[in-house]
């Protein structure tokens, strides 16, 4: 059962795109009114307090996939995709979280599969459990292969060793867990969709707070939130201090100071306009310690990559709904982690959860002409009961109606269910004279999961043999359209022992992935002995030699 975002229900986030409380009042609505219909933003009349809700207690908190490749997150870490390992890596280091199912607290909720890279384990500690949606092969070891009671394990083959693996600290019997008894291979649990609604949609009403910071150079002398120096202090006031600055301008600081400290009747919101890629040198933090970050937000609302980078240690939790988050600084993050996937190649994820509130006035939504993404799933998105219906006004007599246009065609009431196909899709509402339109890019960054197998094959009497994709896959899938190639396709007498091949497995999406087979050539036909005439001219000058080439034709270097 999939659990109720931010403790909302489902049917009651009317887009649980949330906007957020305290927020100034927005009044974003239709292009056109009609005297007795208003169209609103998705999520108008939702609020929330916290924009973190939806994450559920999570450290980490991304749609799609994740890559692990070195050291810890100390929090609970949950992802909708799939889970890459790719080194050496623990999470659950200090903190359960309190997302719990059966009672059993679970501090890593894997989405998708585990794809098992590279590297030694990951290790979940603090006696937490695993969830994960697509088994794909893997194997749960609920004990050894003895029968023993040793720490759980999920493996990519039948060996309870093999690397690399997810190593669980505790045990099936103290969790009280087993294949029958809430198995580790679950899925649906948690509603990434609707969470990454709620998330947009207050990352984009943050957004358009008000700057108030307070802000001085070095010496003191106050400075705007615009061409910043190398050097910033600022001074918190009491209530939601909002600092709006470009990524170029954040860029610019190398030293940023607290002259007092973050609480929670002192909040900070740092909204960073860095449309597109941003590669952020993170700036040293002074003044203040990790134990404030529960009080300190950075928010990115239109940021699509986010590379992580710098000397600097991150003090704030992160909102990045849209991003693709890119970890490389060996320095860390002490908060919560927000995005649409990440990688994480060094450093730390320290668990301190956002505890500021925003505030309990609603916001206005999404704006008329908005663009949200969402994931491919079998070739199309099925939309999710009210994910992309408007609020109407009390005094709206009309019902209104949606048209589709663009990637998916199609009219009706009721979106409920509606499949949208890959591409831009145009949802336009009509309520009277009123209209809203969202703009759903369905995206397909699934990439395929290749699997080959070696094999044999056997030369024909001609001295070749032809081999087709399909003769090497061995179980080969992706979510939509998956075409398979193999690099060299005919073999002949040349090729006679083992031979390296390549498996490529892609989509219309431009997703692709590869593996290496082994085809093995061999000759097992007896050589065929053929003759033929020839004529040769015989005298007494000149002695005449035959050698077998001129009267056999032979097959495959046979002698």
């Amino acid at each position: 059962m999939k659990q109720p975002i931010g403790g909302f229900k489902r049917h009651l986030l009317i887009f649980a795109i949330a906007c957020l409380c305290a927020l100034p009042t927005l009044s974003i609505q239709a292009q056109a009114q009609s005297a007795n219909c208003d169209l609103f933003g998705l999520g108008a009349s939702a609020s929330i307090a916290n924009p973190f809700d939806p994450a559920l207690g999570f450290n980490v908190f991304v749609k799609n996939d994740l890559k692990l490749k070195n050291n810890e997150t100390e929090g609970a870490v949950a992802l909708g995709g799939n889970l890459i390992i790719d080194g050496s890596y623990q999470v659950s280091v200090n903190s359960k979280g309190s997302f719990k199912v059966g009672g059993v607290p679970v501090t890593l909720v894997v989405g998708g599969m585990v794809d098992y890279r590279s590297g030694n384990s990951l290790q979940v500690n603090n006696n937490g459990y695993v969830k994960i949606g697509n088994p794909n092969g893997s194997k749960a070891w609920y004990t050894d292969q003895n029968g023993a009671y040793s720490p759980i394990r999920i493996t990519k083959d039948n060996n309870y060793n093999s690397t690399p693996r997810l190593h669980l600290q505790a045990n099936a019997q103290q969790l009280g867990v087993s294949a029958q008894n809430n198995p580790i291979f679950e899925a649906n649990l948690i509603d990434f969709n609707a969470a990454f609604a709620q998330f947009e949609a207050s990352a984009h009403t943050i957004s358009q707070m008000a700057n108030n910071a307070n802000l001085t150079n070095p010496n003191g002398n106050p400075i705007s939130n615009v061409n910043l120096p190398n050097q910033v202090k600022i001074n918190l006031q009491t209530g939601v201090n909002v600092l709006n600055v470009t990524g170029t301008d954040l860029n610019k600081v190398s030293v940023f100071t607290y002259n007092n400290q973050p609480s929670a009747n002192r909040i900070l919101i740092v909204n960073v306009d860095a449309p597109g890629t941003f590669n952020w040198n993170v700036f040293n933090t002074g003044g203040i310690g990790e134990h404030v970050a529960p009080y300190i937000l950075f928010n990115f609302p239109n940021t699509t990559t986010l590379k992580i980078q710098g000397n600097g240690s991150i003090i704030g939790s992160l909102l990045a709904p849209k991003a693709h988050i890119n970890k490389a600084s060996h320095n860390n993050i002490a908060g919560q982690i927000v995005g649409q996937s990440m990688e994480q190649a060094s450093g730390e994820n320290h668990w301190f959860g956002f505890a500021g509130s925003i505030g309990s006035q609603t916001g206005g939504g999404l704006p008329n002409g908005s663009t949200v993404t969402r994931e491919l799933d079998d070739c199309s998105y099925i939309i999710d009961g009210n994910e992309f219906t408007p609020v109407a006004s009390a005094s709206c007599t009309s019902t209104p109606s949606y048209v589709l246009s663009g990637a998916t065609t199609g009219s009706g009431t009721n979106l409920s269910g509606v499949a949208l196909n890959p591409g831009t899709t145009t949802i336009t509402w009509t309520a009277g004279t009123s209209t809203y339109t969202v703009n759903v890019e369905i995206e397909d960054n699934i990439v395929p999961t290749v699997i080959g197998k070696d094999i044999t094959v056997y030369l024909d009497e001609n001295g070749e043999v032809n081999v087709s994709p399909e003769d090497v896959n061995n179980g080969s899938s992706d979510n939509c359209d998956l075409t398979l190639s193999l690099d060299k396709l005919t073999f002949s007498c040349a090729d006679l022992g083992s031979n390296t091949a390549t498996l490529t497995g892609s989509d219309e999406a431009g997703n692709s992935a590869t593996t290496t087979v082994t085809i093995t050539v061999e000759d097992n036909i007896a050589p065929t002995v053929v003759t033929k005439n020839i004529t040769k001219m015989v005298n007494s000058a000149t002695p005449v030699t035959i050698t077998p080439q001129d009267v056999l034709v032979l097959n495959c270097g046979s002698t």
